[in-house]
């Protein structure tokens, strides 16, 4: 159901994933657990489409993600622990993210 091969994401210097692979078969659940600034959020944000990664390969129900987001964002959904937004994102790709991930229920 989801497949990611060699997630790499870094900011400026700071090199946050480095060649992360994962695969999460249809009715499997995952967790992700780690210390703070671990790169949790920031695989979490790549997975749902929210961020770009730097390198790598994700594939959700087969649909290639970074090519079709819209198409495989119909297979996956985020529920934040504690915010309605996602801190790292600006203003305006929190409101894209709302408006996008609710748009067959707003219109």
């Amino acid at each position: 159901m989801l497949v990611a091969k060699g997630i790499i994401k870094s900011y400026g210097n700071l090199k946050v994933l480095r060649g992360v692979d994962l695969s999460v078969e249809r009715g499997q659940i995952l967790g992700l657990m780690g210390v703070n600034g671990a790169g949790k959020t920031t695989l979490i944000s790549i997975l749902a489409g929210l961020t770009r990664p730097d390198a790598g390969d994700v594939h959700i129900g087969g649909v290639d993600l970074l090519r079709h987001r819209r198409q495989a964002a119909r297979h996956i959904g985020v529920a934040p622990q504690a915010l309605g937004i996602y801190p790292t994102l600006t203003v305006q790709e929190n409101l894209d993210c709302w408006l996008f991930t609710n748009e067959g229920v707003a219109g």
